[in-house]
């Protein structure tokens, strides 16, 4: 199991000064040459991702809510807010800025989340690259205090997450993670293949 330091941030965030981990466990496919990385800061606001692909071949041709992102090319982040609690939300993006939220145990027993303003709600941005494209996303303690009543971030949490790069209908289609999942099933909500993420000041 891997694990990462997830730094506090506040106000303006320098990611330069970030820790970067890489998405590059390639599952149920071959390594089609796409690099990934993401970055992650934590305060008491919430948690907030920035990652950069690596893609020659992008494909985004969802701008809608309920899309399936994941078909284009697409940005994951999956974890579980609450130690003992089995549910864990999961946020995918494609190069578009469209966003697919949903919470549950695994893929059969998902519900899709749909905020009104979702791309501002989650300070949702994108933006090309020269050889790929970036996406920075913010999950807000408000938004998950909505389904874990109480809910904080602080100093010495541990969270159990992964994050992913997938493209089901890119020309390489792909299935990339940070911690490697199983060869069965086949499927990114399987929260067994999740790692560490520990906050620190």
């Amino acid at each position: 199991m891997k694990t990462y330091e997830i730094k506090y941030a506040k106000g303006d965030i320098d990611w330069s000064t970030v820790p970067k981990l890489d998405v590059d466990e390639y599952n149920w496919g071959e390594d089609c040459g796409i690099r990934t990385q993401f970055q992650i800061v934590w305060n008491e606001e919430g948690l907030s991702c920035h990652g950069v692909s690596v893609e020659k071949d992008i494909l985004a041709r969802y701008d809608d809510q309920n899309c399936p992102v994941w078909c284009d090319s697409c940005m994951e982040f999956f974890f579980h807010p609450v130690e003992n609690d089995s549910r864990y939300l999961n946020f995918e993006c494609n190069p578009n800025g469209a966003i697919y939220t949903g919470i549950g145990t695994n893929m059969p027993d998902r519900v899709r989340l749909i905020e009104q303003n979702e791309k501002q709600d989650f300070s949702i941005k994108t933006a090309r690259t020269q050889d790929g494209w970036e996406m920075y996303l913010t999950v807000p303690v408000s938004f998950i205090s909505m389904f874990y009543p109480g809910y904080e971030l602080r100093e010495g949490m541990i969270i159990k997450a992964n994050c992913m790069k997938c493209g089901d209908d890119t020309v390489y289609q792909h299935f990339i993670s940070w911690n490697k999942y199983p060869e069965e099933p086949i499927t990114f909500h399987n929260s067994a293949a999740f790692g560490e993420m520990i906050l620190v000041k």
